[in-house]
């Protein structure tokens, strides 16, 4: 997919410590559909966090794109492509990362008659695990997907358009045993899709914290980062972050 990279200059203004967007033309964005945090570009509901974007830098100035989750990481880090969403910090450390922007979780999902359990790593050496090629999850089941990954009947690696779904559907044929996801992206698609069913959550573990991510390579990125972050402690202030959440069915993750 060729990219337009646009530049876009900043100029400081010292008004109530926030700093200005002006003059921005186009910010590219990049991230794999993980929706509700970024959904499809062309959407009423693009997912919060592009929202977020939008409203920082203005709607206009964001050139918002859906790519496979590996290259939107490859295409920022070389600088090719200016911002990433949806990312934690395992994925990218070198990136320069924006306020918290939500807590992410990994969730075991199973078919209900398969009655999975989850009693710690040990659970999964009889299932083909699936999981999403170059996802980064907790530290435990990362090691266990580096040991394993060579072995197909243990996991399985999937990538490209609608893969959450896929891998659902998979579940529901008995391709698959069990998927490891996000809870608010599995819940998002189980709501709009109610012909998937028949699934359950059955363990949740904590990651951590969620953020957008900045380009190592543009010199000012660290200066679209302060006027981010500003912004999103302006818009929590004024109770206009808590508007977004709710139209994704988002808990806050602040006070």
């Amino acid at each position: 997919m060729g990219k337009t990279i646009f530049k876009c200059s900043f100029f400081l203004l010292i008004v109530n410590s926030i700093s200005s967007a002006a003059n921005c033309k186009e910010l590219n964005v990049l991230g794999d559909y993980w929706c509700p945090y970024n959904c499809n570009p062309n959407d009423k509901k693009p997912g919060y966090m592009i929202e977020i974007l939008q409203k920082s830098f203005g709607k206009e100035h964001i050139n918002y794109e859906l790519i496979n989750w590996a290259r939107a990481i490859s295409e920022t880090r070389k600088g090719s492509n200016e911002i990433l969403v949806g990312a934690t910090k395992e994925d990218a450390p070198d990136f320069i990362f924006s306020s918290p922007l939500g807590v992410t979780d990994n969730c075991y999902y199973a078919q209900k008659k398969f009655k999975f359990k989850f009693n710690g790593l040990n659970s999964l050496n009889n299932v083909t695990l699936g999981i999403i090629k170059d996802y980064s999850y907790y530290t435990a089941l990362n090691q266990y997907i580096k040991k394993n990954l060579s072995n197909k009947s243990k996991i399985e690696e999937h990538f490209g358009e609608n893969v959450q779904e896929r891998m659902l559907l998979k579940l529901m044929s008995n391709r698959l045993d069990v998927i490891v996801e996000d809870s608010y992206v599995i819940d998002y698609i189980l709501k709009k899709h109610p012909e998937i069913h028949e699934i359950e959550k059955v363990k949740c573990i904590e990651v951590g914290n969620i953020f957008i991510a900045f380009s190592p390579k543009n010199p000012e990125s660290t200066q679209r980062v302060k006027h981010l972050n500003s912004q999103i402690k302006e818009m929590i202030k004024k109770g206009e972050m808590l508007n977004i959440l709710k139209r994704y069915s988002i808990r806050p993750w602040f006070h």
